[in-house]
């Protein structure tokens, strides 16, 4: 049987991007601190990991600053377009992970 918890945590990363009134760069950092963090690149179908790895990149590429770490501070020099763009990739990769959980 299949790992459930990939399945898991992307479901609750969509749900917090999707439930949250905060801003997109928020939810997102939300969603990457407390769910997709979580998931190792090996548990992610290889159809979708390189997009796991652009995520994983880009929620991490800015240094921390002050007492925000480096998640938040990447969310935060996102633009609307940017957020929008990686919030679609999450989505797809959910997908995936769904998709491959389910179709064992």
């Amino acid at each position: 049987m299949k790992n459930p918890y990939p399945n898991e945590k992307f479901s609750q990363a969509i749900e917090t991007m999707a439930t949250s009134p905060k801003p997109i760069q928020d939810r997102i950092a939300d969603a990457y601190l407390n769910h997709i963090d979580y998931v190792n690149p090996e548990d992610v179908p290889e159809e979708v990991r390189y997009q796991f790895h652009v995520v994983n990149e880009k929620m991490t590429k800015v240094d921390p600053v002050g007492n925000e770490g480096s998640v938040v501070a990447s969310a935060r020099q996102l633009t609307d377009n940017e957020a929008v763009e990686l919030a679609n990739k999450i989505v797809l990769i959910a997908d995936a992970v769904r998709s491959d959980y389910f179709n064992e």
